[in-house]
């Protein structure tokens, strides 16, 4: 269908009604985009309640009194170590952290694993040279709340990540447990 005009008001008159739909239209999104900012708040508010109250959900059998400020902390460190997009790294090295405070290896608090040195080597560098220090983005922090309630996969003897593309590393002399996403996830001899 072709419309066709008498006059220069018609063609006036269907322009501002297209303008006011559009403006309709933006703020009917503009809506949906806050309740869904809204309900994402939520779900973070909800998964800190469950996680501060210590519910234990699913199989997983360990259940976490972290604080908020200690979920960040991870959530941090997470996001710097395996970016943004990386979704699976992220939920495997959550799981690597929280292994190590499982381990006689390592030490048995959140923070001290994140910020442990060896021989004057940080074995986390994003926890000293500021990768850290930036705001998380929420699908981080929600991988992460995920993985503080159910687990993964991966085995509690898998206590090393590292870049794929690091080599002539003492790191390359571990056991391969799995490469995703450039990360190596890796174990010692058990």
């Amino acid at each position: 269908n072709i419309l066709q005009f008498k006059n220069f008001r018609d063609v006036l008159k269907v322009n501002d009604d297209l303008i006011f739909y559009i403006e309709e239209q933006r703020v009917k999104h503009s809506a949906i985009v806050s309740q869904w900012a809204e309900n994402y708040r939520d779900l973070q508010d909800s998964y800190a309640y469950v996680l501060s109250d210590s519910f234990k959900l699913g199989n997983y059998p360990y259940q976490y009194t972290f604080t908020e400020g200690e979920v960040y902390l991870l959530a941090q460190c997470v996001e710097a170590e395996a970016g943004v997009y990386c979704y699976e790294s992220q939920r495997y090295i959550t799981q690597v952290i929280l292994n190590r405070i499982h381990s006689d290896e390592f030490p048995n608090t959140l923070e001290d694993v994140i910020y442990q040195t060896t021989n004057n080597v940080p074995q986390f560098s994003v926890a000293y040279d500021g990768a850290m220090n930036r705001e998380v983005r929420i699908e981080t922090l929600l991988n992460v709340y995920q993985v503080l309630i159910h687990g993964t996969d991966l085995p509690d003897y898998v206590l090393y990540f590292y870049s794929d593309k690091v080599t002539g590393n003492w790191v390359n002399t571990l056991n391969i447990y799995k490469t995703l996403e450039g990360t190596v996830f890796a174990y010692a001899n058990i």
